[in-house]
């Protein structure tokens, strides 16, 4: 799996679509520790779980995704992991702007 994240300021394949503030698909071979604080954006992400398994926080409740699961996460919404660890596995991911 090719690995990617576009983000608006700086991607070329990005401009034809104003609205996508980010995409990308990261594949994570060992814990990353400090990488996945938990934190409010704005805008409207939708991860989609590939393999592996994650344990998120999303507005203070505490969710554990396998692969084929799909996270939404509204705008303002507090998003990350308790420990702060990135775990092991593969995820996609967009961020569109409400």
């Amino acid at each position: 799996m090719n690995q990617f994240v576009l983000r608006r300021e700086n991607a070329a394949e990005l401009r034809l679509f104003p609205h996508i503030i980010e995409i990308g698909i990261i594949k994570n071979s060992a814990i990353r520790l400090n990488a996945f604080q938990q934190s409010a954006t704005a805008g409207l992400k939708i991860y989609y779980i590939q393999e592996g398994k994650f344990e998120w926080c999303i507005q203070h409740c505490s969710y554990i995704l396998y692969p084929g699961d799909v996270s939404v996460i509204l705008p303002n919404s507090e998003f990350g992991n308790e420990n702060n660890e990135l775990e092991i596995g593969s995820f996609s991911w967009i961020h569109i702007q409400i």
